[in-house]
């Protein structure tokens, strides 16, 4: 996915960071400190009327609780529920796997 936005919810303190995903499909964040999970999800809709979904979200398990640790270690690739396509993740890197929401669908959350 290019020029979207990512959701990290860190677990155990009532606290997100949003990633924008550039032209490479890349993002950064900063983990707070003492956070130890984080969650991933759609971000809001880059530009006009945010609370509108951007595309959909083909992680499997949708909300899974990840390691900051193993990612740190050895990088996060979640199931893609929307292909067969798989890849491997680099230490501290995490994979999302997104789909563009097809027009038929509302886009209303």
């Amino acid at each position: 996915m290019t020029n979207q936005m990512v959701t990290v919810r860190w677990v155990g303190v009532w606290d997100k960071s949003e990633i924008t995903l550039d032209k490479q499909g890349t993002g950064t964040v900063e983990v707070p400190a003492g956070v130890h999970e984080f969650t991933l999800e759609e971000g809001p809709k880059v530009g006009r009327e945010p609370y509108r979904i951007a595309y959909l979200d083909c992680n499997d398990p949708h909300g899974a609780k990840i390691q900051v640790s193993v990612t740190i270690e050895k990088g996060f690739v979640a199931k893609n529920s929307c292909s067969s396509k798989t890849t491997l993740a680099r230490p501290e890197e995490v994979v999302f796997w997104g789909l563009p929401r097809p027009w038929w669908q509302p886009d209303m959350q």
